[in-house]
């Protein structure tokens, strides 16, 4: 900083450092898993590819496909650690609530295929969110 009234800050010169560690460390990847493809397979490579972009997981990220959505999350910090499982998604709280879909918990990152919505209510589901949507079309006309 500068003397005076006015605070000047310096140019941010981490984003240079970040992104040449993120390429360092894809291409180390990229050169393990072309070692694991000369060695094993190249089933072998993308697996392990795969599982590391899995694991760099910082934040939730899903797909919907129509009634379900597939989603990748990480686990919350209360959440005791687990290496490996398999869990069933819920709609609602407590014992009597509906199985929903499927996670699988690979450490610190769960990856999860579930329903919106349980389906006797998609149909309902559905119709609401058409009339929604014919309201969003009024309101620009």
């Amino acid at each position: 900083m500068f003397p005076g009234t006015v605070w000047f800050h310096r140019p941010d010169r981490v984003r240079i450092g970040k992104t040449s560690r993120f390429l360092g460390e894809w291409t180390a990847l990229g050169l393990f898993a072309a070692l694991l493809w000369w060695v094993d397979s190249w089933v072998t490579a993308v697996v392990f590819l795969a599982l590391e972009v899995l694991l760099s997981v910082r934040r939730a990220h899903f797909v919907d496909l129509g009634r379900f959505t597939a989603g990748v999350w990480p686990v919350t910090p209360a959440a005791p650690a687990v290496i490996f499982g398999v869990a069933f998604a819920l709609h609602g709280e407590g014992r009597n609530a509906k199985r929903a879909g499927i996670e699988i918990i690979l450490g610190p990152v769960v990856v999860g295929v579930f329903s919106l919505v349980p389906r006797s209510e998609w149909p309902a589901h559905k119709r609401s969110q058409a009339a929604f949507d014919a309201r969003q079309k009024e309101r620009r006309s």
